[in-house]
């Protein structure tokens, strides 16, 4: 029989590692004490499982020439190999969670260039954008549809500088500071009773997959549910109130051909839905009212969505993916100095609306 110090020095059998098999998910919460922004990180199985996916991914088609099919097959193809994240994702979409992150996709080959001329070179980038498309899509009963009147009616926007528009307001400027804002304010929101299901409206949401990032140019966001509370905790009610009321006019913006015109006039700049979640149209450039109550209740919310404290930055990695809803979280980007030499920070964007807002179209002019 082996002695006791025997059996006390013996070693201790090796623990095996414990592989996850959930997705981990962390919560933010918003001052109205609602949740505001989900980082979700795939679970150890499926980042392996992963990279199979963007294989798979990477024989679909173009997105413009088969959107219907592209969203199809992208779904199928990550719900056979990502089936977790697909469900938890889908759940934080039923929640109304207004932002989603997702990390530990498989990162693109750090070999591609930042395009000089503002165009996605779609080859190169498809396994990405068919992850976008399928989790930030497909997941959330979303689809994928672009503007006419911008960037050349394409679905993917390459979010990159570009030299002859450093100085625009755009996400194709790089030379000025992109404030707090919403895009495309100048049209109807799809919950407002002037939406016409068919006609241009303001996208519900955007989507971005991270190419190449710039640690020092984050994407900003802030949420309406912690600018509210400020705005009534320096200026009380009354400017939320006015600013709930049709009076407001609203120019195109830059990346629009139109950009600079009126738009249209007589809205709100704050707009609840049905469930009484605020949201907003919002653009301090392309914003005004010819009501002296109205423009000093819209130069209070100018202030304090300026001076917010509420910003969350999100620092990418290559691979990664974010949502937000344009009319509950607004965004900014910080200026920077270019190098026009394809080196540049890259993220491929994506415009995502319910499809019966579409109308069965995924061209609106």
């Amino acid at each position: 029989m082996p002695s006791q110090d025997r059996l006390m020095s013996r070693p201790k059998p090796k623990r095996r590692t414990k592989q996850f098999t959930e997705p981990s998910v962390r919560l933010e919460f918003s001052k109205a004490g609602n949740a505001k922004s989900a980082t979700v990180h795939l679970p150890e199985n499926e980042e392996e499982r992963a990279f199979c996916a963007a294989q798979a991914l990477s024989s679909l088609g173009q997105i413009d020439a088969e959107t219907t099919a592209f969203g199809l097959e992208a779904a199928a193809i990550v719900q056979k190999h990502l089936p977790s994240t697909y469900d938890i994702v889908r759940a934080l979409s039923r929640k109304a969670v207004p932002q989603i992150i997702i990390k530990g996709l498989p990162r693109p080959c750090p070999l591609i260039a930042t395009p000089l001329n503002g165009m996605v070179f779609e080859p190169d980038v498809r396994p990405q954008t068919g992850f976008l498309v399928a989790l930030l899509g497909s997941a959330a009963n979303l689809v994928p549809f672009a503007y006419g009147t911008e960037n050349r009616g394409l679905i993917l926007r390459a979010v990159v500088p570009v030299a002859e528009l450093k100085g625009k307001a755009s996400s194709q400027g790089s030379a000025n500071d992109l404030g707090m804002h919403n895009d495309n304010a100048n049209q109807a929101m799809i919950h407002e009773a002037w939406f016409e299901p068919g006609a241009p409206f303001m996208n519900p949401y955007q989507a971005f997959v991270c190419i190449r990032p710039r640690r020092d140019v984050p994407m900003e966001t802030a949420a309406l549910d912690d600018i509210l509370p400020e705005l009534d905790a320096s200026h009380g009610p009354e400017p939320a109130r006015i600013l709930q009321a049709p009076v407001f006019d609203v120019r195109w913006p830059d990346s629009h051909q139109k950009g600079g015109q009126i738009a249209v006039a007589g809205v709100p700049v704050l707009v609840p839905d049905s469930l009484g979640r605020m949201h907003s149209r919002y653009h301090a450039a392309n914003i005004s009212s010819t009501d002296a109550n109205a423009q000093a209740a819209l130069d209070k919310f100018h202030q304090i969505v300026a001076g917010t404290k509420s910003v969350m930055e999100i620092h990418s990695e290559p691979g990664d993916l974010l949502i937000y809803s344009n009319t509950r979280m607004m965004h900014r980007r910080r200026a920077y100095a270019a190098n026009f030499d394809g080196s540049d920070r890259y993220y491929v964007r994506v415009y995502l609306a319910p499809a019966e807002a579409l109308g069965g179209r995924y061209l609106i002019d």
